[in-house]
């Protein structure tokens, strides 16, 4: 689906290869924001943090940052030498509170984001895991029952001179048929993965099917409402921040992984850089509806601009909730059912001769 909600994953790469979860970078910022708001310098509450850590992987990175800054080196270059765990909405953030002077209050809004889209993320992830586990199970129960189940009873079946019934002789040529060409399969699937890894580098086919997403039924408007919630929360806590539109932008953009959407904030960016305003400059993109264009244009002519983003925010999660709701109300009996129909149509097929002997037995 080409999708990556999150600009925050659960385990990160950077250099060095060391792996640390989210929850560290949440508790690194919560620690630090509450050590400079108690008056302590930045050396200091780096050396607390590490007293605390209990992770080899966190000590060597705290002490790596500590050793950087007596270099000289200021906080925000230090975490740049990391980008994938310090991304580049973080850094710049950081920044901005290094310049004016209130880092941790700065770090206060840090945390505020990254809590929310932590949250989002388990959202997100509570839609998916049930249906994942229904269909890893259904093919699971399925391969057990083409690879032990069917060969068995096949063979039991070849034992009796008798016609056995339609539905049976489908079920078990589909059976035979598929571990016969088990390795062809595999290798389709494999083709496949290849596919699709090869078109998501080319950008016009990455461009049409991140496009075409937002066109299937239902699951296209989840994902839009859930881009403009990310949107409009990452773009206010930025504006909130202090760093100016046009700059904001571009970390949104570069927060985004839909290659559509990219393009359409890179079209937004232009035409703010022409002299437009945001609102005017949305009027063109089909992410946006009527009701959040004018809203932000309020926002414009009030100077409020990243509240009424912040609002706009919050009433797109009470939609996603909502919509979570109704995907699980219509996946979890869906994928049952589907799973029932299956099964129940190879059991039937194994045991509808057992249960007419008089065919299976003749005499």
């Amino acid at each position: 689906m080409g999708l990556d909600l999150f600009n925050y994953i659960i385990f990160s790469w950077y250099p060095g290869n060391l792996r640390l979860k989210n929850r560290f970078i949440i508790e690194f910022t919560r620690n630090l924001a509450l050590l400079l708001k108690a008056g302590l310098m930045m050396l200091e509450s780096l050396q607390i943090i590490v007293q605390q850590s209990t992770e080899n992987s966190e000590k060597t990175l705290l002490d790596d940052l500590i050793t950087q800054l007596k270099s000289g080196h200021n906080f925000s270059d230090c975490l740049k030498q990391y980008p994938k765990l310090y991304n580049q909405i973080y850094c710049s953030l950081v920044e901005v509170g290094e310049f004016t002077g209130q880092l941790s209050e700065m770090l206060v809004s840090i945390l505020e984001y990254l809590e929310k889209m932590t949250r989002f993320r388990k959202k997100f992830i509570q839609v998916l895991t049930y249906p994942l586990f229904v269909v890893t199970f259904s093919i699971l129960a399925l391969a057990f029952m083409i690879f032990f189940v069917l060969p068995a009873f096949n063979d039991l079946f070849k034992e009796f001179d008798s016609e056995l019934p339609l539905l049976t002789l489908l079920i078990m040529g589909s059976g035979q048929a598929f571990q016969q060409n088990v390795s062809f399969f595999i290798i389709i699937f494999i083709a496949l993965v290849i596919l699709l890894i090869y078109v998501n580098k080319i950008e016009k086919l990455k461009y049409f099917f991140h496009k075409k997403i937002f066109k299937v039924p239902f699951w296209g408007t989840f994902i839009a409402r859930n881009y403009i919630f990310r949107f409009c929360h990452t773009l206010g806590t930025l504006l909130k921040g202090g760093i100016n539109l046009t700059q904001s932008l571009e970390l949104v953009e570069r927060s985004i992984s839909n290659y559509y959407l990219k393009k359409e904030i890179l079209l937004i960016r232009e035409f703010i850089c022409r002299g437009e305003r945001l609102s005017d400059s949305m009027v063109a993109s089909f992410l946006f509806p009527p009701i959040v264009i004018h809203m932000i244009s309020v926002g414009e002519e009030s100077g409020e601009l990243s509240l009424v983003l912040f609002k706009i925010a919050s009433f797109y999660e009470q939609e996603i909730d909502h919509s979570i709701e109704i995907l699980s109300g219509i996946i979890e009996p869906i994928l049952i059912l589907s799973l029932g129909i299956i099964i129940g149509l190879i059991l039937i097929a194994i045991y509808l001769p057992l249960f007419n002997m008089t065919q299976l037995f003749p005499g």
